[in-house]
């Protein structure tokens, strides 16, 4: 995808920093209106870079058709404008199209390893391109030939878009939206702590992209972070300034010319051919390509700015909630006022998600993928506070998707990543009622449904998605969990409140009170736990949240009542297991 050939003349770098002197008699040479057009183009790229960033400005919008009779995929880059990360324009005049199929079957010659079936993804990169044109005659060498007779009066600034196994580098991109993750934890009240959190804002802001020394690890991370009315301004300015001047300089642009546009997920045949199907209408159904443009860094004008700005300090309204909530709307406990105390707790009759079975966005020890009931070996459960139809959950409205870490192969070095494959199985949950309002799964008895049209079934409080695999075969993953709510109806017809927002599970149901929306959540499968539970102490949801199964929790806070644990082995002996049975749980466990 590509509108010229690429060619390099020999030419001197010459320093940025420098603009030419006019001065009258002055004697002009190409060197001269070089070093003019380096200079401002240098000034020009800071700007871009610096000031506003790099990636997607306008257009760029990615699309996949079938053609040649339905048996190949075209992947289309629409025009647009976009700045890559060394802060070059990239314009795209026309639209950029290549086959993916084409691309695949190339890649397939490669002296790898066999292909294998299964989920394949692919990324979708932009890059800056020039080359020169428009040749005019030269004076030379009477000897010369035609060739050296004639030079490109023009460079061409042009694009190129490339498939690739592997993402292009964004390390600002990564860091920009870790700034911003953080700046989403600031909760601005009156109430809070005395000293407040201004000090591990700044600490953390500091530990971004550091490369020269162990960033800056805080385990749990916060679920928030409580500063202060008084001096939370002074304190952002100080994060602010941290960011600036000790963040900002660490990212090295120079030698990178593409910014990624999207990723292609789909699934390969035994031959590494690609797998797909068309509807009646010629369009690639969902479950064949799938286009997934989260990662794609893109830089939002200065304009729409302003209309997120009015939003700011706007009192909250009787209606849905909106899309975006300035601090102002929020109380001393960090939740929106008409969440807070005093107020109903979701109030609205939507049935929402009330639970699930693994340690959201934090690593997940791989015992908690064995759930009671489930004959499965390993599994995901996630209930809900109300009755579903046990038809719209399959494998349309709840996937998983997971991402191995990259390994060698070949002259290549792979990161695989698309959808896992597994059951999708309604289920009735047997549920224990948590103080915030969500539920802990004890246990999930999975059902048998009939094929039938979506908002039938009987109704079930659960799904379980259930896998082949031992745990142990999964360390590996990291797992993205979706629910499409959308699709996901209840008894009164309403589509599921789906939206997953702070605070997260387990410390409250999902929910926006809007029909609809999707919930994401994300897991790392660990050995154990990052944060074993005092088994003296700990509660039943602290236990099997370390790790321990549930049944082996329960009997722990049974056992205690007649005592406290002295030690593992005390532990062991009461419980009446052998050592082999009991090391993978003891390595969860503390005794205070």
């Amino acid at each position: 995808m590509r509108d010229c050939l690429t060619a390099s003349a020999e030419q001197k770098p010459l320093p940025p920093n420098k603009r030419v002197n006019y001065s009258f008699g002055m004697v002009l040479g190409v060197d001269d209106f070089r070093q003019e057009q380096e200079h401002f183009e240098w000034k020009s790229r800071l700007s871009n870079l610096r000031l506003h960033g790099y990636g997607t400005v306008c257009g760029l919008r990615v699309t996949a058709y079938p053609v040649a009779n339905d048996t190949e995929v075209e992947v289309r880059i629409s025009a647009g404008y976009a700045i890559n990360p060394q802060g070059k324009w990239i314009w795209v005049e026309r639209d950029l199209c290549a086959r993916l199929t084409e691309w695949l079957d190339k890649q397939s010659d490669q002296p790898v390893s066999p292909p294998v079936a299964g989920p394949r993804t692919v990324y979708v990169k932009l890059c800056y391109d020039e080359c020169p044109t428009d040749a005019v005659p030269i004076a030379g060498n009477p000897c010369a030939s035609d060739e050296d007779l004639q030079s490109p009066s023009r460079i061409l600034e042009t694009a190129r878009a490339e498939f690739s196994w592997e993402p292009p580098a964004q390390p600002a991109e990564d860091h920009f939206r870790q700034f911003g993750d953080l700046l989403s934890l600031i909760r601005i009240s009156d109430a809070a702590p005395s000293p407040d959190d201004g000090q591990l804002l700044i600490e953390l802001v500091r530990g971004l992209g550091d490369v020269s020394s162990p960033p800056v690890v805080i385990s749990p991370p916060p679920p928030t972070i409580q500063l202060s009315t008084d001096t939370a301004c002074e304190t952002i300015r100080q994060a602010l300034t941290v960011w600036v001047t000790e963040v900002c300089p660490r990212f090295d642009h120079s030698d990178r010319d593409c910014i990624l546009i999207a990723s292609l997920n789909f699934e390969v045949d035994a031959d590494g051919r690609l797998i797909f199907t068309v509807d009646g209408a010629g369009n690639l159904t969902p479950d064949s390509l799938e286009i997934d443009e989260r990662a794609r860094p893109i830089i939002a004008p200065d304009r729409l700015k302003q209309e997120l700005f009015c939003l700011i300090g706007r009192e909250a309204p009787s209606g849905p909630a909106p899309l975006f909530t300035p601090f102002s709307m929020f109380s001393a406990a960090g939740l929106p006022e008409k969440f807070a105390a005093g107020a109903p707790s979701f109030a609205s009759d939507l049935t929402r998600i009330c639970g699930i079975s693994w340690n959201h966005a934090a690593s997940t020890p791989i015992s908690r993928l064995q759930i009671p009931g489930v004959a499965a070996p390993s599994a995901l459960a996630i209930a809900f506070n109300g009755g579903v139809y046990a038809n719209d959950l399959n494998e349309r409205t709840v996937q998983v998707r997971m991402a191995l870490k990259p390994r060698a192969s070949g002259p290549v070095s792979l990161a695989s990543e698309g959808l896992l494959p597994g059951a999708v199985l309604p289920a009735h949950l047997d549920l224990v009622a948590l103080p915030e309002g969500a539920s802990f799964i004890r246990r999930a008895d999975p059902i048998e449904i009939e094929a039938g049209p979506p908002g039938a079934g009987e109704l079930v409080n659960g799904v379980v998605f259930a896998l082949d695999q031992e745990p142990s075969e999964l360390s590996d993953l990291q797992l993205t969990v979706l629910v499409k709510g959308d699709f996901i109806r209840d008894a009164n017809g309403q589509s599921l409140d789906a939206n997953h927002l702070a605070p997260w599970l387990p410390n409250a149901p999902t929910g926006d009170q809007t029909p609809g929306g999707l919930f994401e959540s994300w897991l790392t499968l660990a050995a154990q736990s990052d944060a074993p539970a005092d088994a003296n102490s700990a509660d039943l949801l602290t236990l099997v949240t370390a790790g321990v199964p549930t049944a082996v929790a329960e009997r722990i806070i049974e056992l205690r009542e007649d005592g406290l644990f002295t030690s593992k082995t005390n532990l062991r002996t009461r419980l009446g297991m052998t050592a082999t049975v009991f090391k993978p749980i003891e390595l969860n466990l503390t005794f205070g």
